[in-house]
């Protein structure tokens, strides 16, 4: 095993294209699941600690699996789970890919900008 830090963003979504799976481990509840999202749009599963923000964005069975913060065995058994069965893995990979799409700027930015506008927007209401 290899660990790299402070990687360029583009390296590092090139990595998650030439993986099957990214172990996202986390300790503390991440606000969001970013990294998650990163790997599943490369097409890449995740297996994440089912703490914070990971868990709304990996779908168990789905897009990934997820283990309970602070499990190394559970996190490992999820590991070896995914590499014997090649077929759960392109499964999930699939699906992974195509999950992260509701993710996407062209997805999110109409999104925010309808708030903005509902916020923006002169009341319709008289007086």
């Amino acid at each position: 095993m290899h660990v790299f830090e402070n990687w360029p963003n583009a390296a590092v979504r090139a990595a998650f294209g030439r993986a099957y799976a990214a172990v996202v481990p986390s300790r503390w509840a991440e606000p969001f699941g970013i990294v998650a999202i990163e790997a599943m749009a490369a097409g890449a599963l995740v297996i994440a600690a089912d703490v914070g923000g990971l868990g709304g964005v990996v779908r168990p069975e789905v897009t990934g699996l997820l283990v309970p913060p602070d499990d190394a065995g559970a996190l490992a058994q999820a590991m070896i789970r995914l590499d014997i069965d090649f077929a759960l893995r392109t499964r999930l990979g699939a699906r992974a890919a195509a999950e992260a799409e509701q993710y996407s700027a062209d997805r999110i930015v109409p999104q925010i900008e309808a708030v903005y506008d509902s916020v923006t927007a002169p009341s319709r209401r008289t007086r």
